[in-house]
């Protein structure tokens, strides 16, 4: 009878094993890993019609942005000064 028992825990423990090996070969397959890999982006140079400081930035870091969006805030003061010259 203890043999018996001994043999099932040993298979059991065999097919524990068997089991958390295959999820591992399973989840070697969602993820795909590589040592050299690159990233493609467009980068696009923007600038403003007045120079200034920066009194507000309006958008966040590698978020999408189309034609019109407010990106920042100029510091009226500056361009203002030159204006009232």
């Amino acid at each position: 009878m203890r043999r018996g028992r001994l043999i099932g825990l040993a298979g059991a423990v065999v097919l524990a094993g068997l089991v958390y090996g295959g999820y591992l070969w399973w989840q070697s397959f969602r993820y795909v890993s590589t040592d050299d890999a690159y990233v493609e982006g467009s980068i696009v140079i923007i600038s403003a019609k007045v120079a200034g400081h920066v009194a507000e930035l309006r958008m966040d870091d590698n978020r999408a942005v189309k034609a019109g969006d407010l990106l920042l805030r100029i510091d009226p003061r500056d361009y203002q000064a030159r204006r009232d010259q």
